[in-house]
């Protein structure tokens, strides 16, 4: 059994989300690209563009992985809210689609394109997710003196055609499993729009990430029709940016309680860390990852977390950081020292954001196959931190 903590990913879960993303390439006609912001590992990397259009990435260093690791068919969409100077010129290098954030980026370096595709991201004030009208949420891409995107008293047919744009990024959603307000979404921005989706030039429209399409239940052969006809009415050709849907739910966080102090209720110290490991439990407090037979005081309904029953912890990490904390859950019998929690869902934004802070461990990653065996694909050590700190 590996040493703790460790990522793990199932492979056969890995496998199902991609099907889904292969259904829709094929009954929707879109082009779908993998958002690397928030996985970026070789070894599962390659697994997941096999099924891929491409990738949306977000950084210069993103943009080269990518190339390097796809066809030169391939799609990589570069998007940043403030190209440099120092890094524009490669990312244009690496990319077939660049979308600017503000005119006075596309003022700037726009001219510096040649045989790409220029796109600008648009803010219509709209955003669905796991905290829908949450203004404040890091999520919220709706939130108020939002940096992110042109709003629309600022679009016009006349900068488009001006600065030669060919395509426009919205990108709303996070974590949204309801088709029926996405479908609302993009009928208020379709009319939003409607001059400027009527030019002739504009050839391509891509709705980022966030939708949810790999949720138990969620309705794929409506999403299909939606973005089918949505194209065929535009006539464009539509992008989606997944992320969350492809990777979250194949991965889990493998930890072991290394202390538990008795108080009320009972204080479990993790040999893991919510800081180092799975920040964005910190970052979102709405989020807290699934446990089995855990049932959790944060993000559940309080009448079904008071009738579980069974006995109440704190799980905290290891680091000497206060608010190092995963949160509350109730477990059927306590925590001993030596057992073993596992964190579900904890695949999107984890080990993208893994640090070595406190220099403690950072966790391997290994890939579960159909017969559950484990494979390690990655292992950290020493020398890493070595690098990490130098």
């Amino acid at each position: 059994m590996p040493q703790t903590p460790y990522f793990v990913c199932d492979a056969q879960a890995l496998a199902r989300n991609l099907e889904v993303v292969d259904r829709i390439r094929t009954e929707a006609g879109c082009k779908v690209l993998f958002a690397t912001k928030c996985f970026a590992m070789d070894p599962i990397l390659r697994r997941i563009y096999a099924h891929t259009d491409g990738v949306v990435t977000s950084g210069a260093y993103e943009a080269r992985h990518a190339r390097e690791l796809l066809g030169e068919d391939s799609y990589v969409v570069s998007y940043s809210a403030g190209f440099t100077e120092a890094d524009f010129d490669d990312f244009a290098a690496c990319s077939t689609h660049v979308v600017f954030n503000s005119w006075s980026q596309v003022a700037r370096y726009r001219g510096r394109l040649t045989g790409h595709r220029a796109g600008v991201r648009v803010n219509p004030g709209l955003a669905a997710g796991s905290v829908p009208g949450h203004h404040g949420s890091l999520s919220d891409y709706a939130r108020p003196h939002s940096r992110l995107g042109i709003h629309p008293d600022e679009l016009s047919v006349e900068a488009v055609l001006e600065h030669a744009i060919d395509g426009l990024l919205f990108h709303a959603n996070s974590r949204n499993a309801d088709f029926e307000r996405l479908e609302s979404m993009l009928n208020r921005f379709e009319a939003l729009y409607a001059e400027v989706l009527a030019l002739p030039q504009i050839r391509w429209l891509s709705l980022g990430g966030g939708i949810s399409f790999t949720e138990p239940g969620y309705p794929v052969e409506a999403l299909c029709r939606l973005l089918r006809q949505l194209a065929e009415r535009l006539q464009v050709e539509i992008l989606l940016e997944p992320g969350h849907a492809v990777i979250s739910r194949p991965f889990s966080l493998v930890a072991q309680v290394v202390d538990v102090l008795e108080r009320e209720p009972r204080v479990v110290v993790l040999d893991t860390s919510a800081e180092a490991h799975l920040p964005d439990v910190l970052l979102y407090p709405h989020e807290v990852r699934r446990i089995p037979g855990g049932i959790a005081q944060k993000g559940t309904d309080p009448k079904r977390y008071a009738e579980a029953g069974g006995h109440e912890h704190i799980l905290t990490g290891l680091t000497c950081l206060a608010g190092d904390v995963f949160g509350t859950y109730r477990f059927q019998r306590p925590l001993q020292v030596g057992d073993r929690v596992t964190f579900l869902d904890a695949g999107d934004y984890s080990m993208v954001k893994n640090s070595f802070f406190n220099g403690i461990r950072k966790p391997d990653v290994y890939l579960e196959h159909a017969d559950g065996s484990l494979e390690r694909v990655r292992a950290y050590g020493y020398e890493d931190y070595l690098t990490h700190v130098s």
